[in-house]
């Protein structure tokens, strides 16, 4: 699956069953993408296809909302409960 960027919208990354909320760079080849569908989605670039996908706990209201990468590596995301959650690579 040869992800080429450049050029109009023909290249889509598809995954996500609702909403994507926000997309950060994670590292130089790989995004990840927050949904109202309860997940974190991590991105290769180079080969057009997911990576990991991170499910939020059931038991609670959540949807992921990425807010910032640590120089450290760590995934700082928002939920809709109030918490604020840590993701390790």
């Amino acid at each position: 699956n040869n992800f080429d960027l450049p050029g109009p919208k023909n290249n889509v990354l598809k995954g996500h069953e609702n909403y994507v909320l926000r997309i950060l760079r994670f590292k130089e080849n790989v995004l990840v993408s927050s949904s109202l569908d309860e997940t974190l989605r991590f991105w290769s670039l180079d080969q057009g296809s997911c990576l990991r996908t991170i499910y939020m706990e059931k038991e609670r209201e959540r949807y992921a909302w990425p807010l910032a990468l640590l120089s450290n590596g760590i995934l700082v995301s928002g939920q809709k409960d109030g918490y604020i959650c840590f993701w390790k690579d």
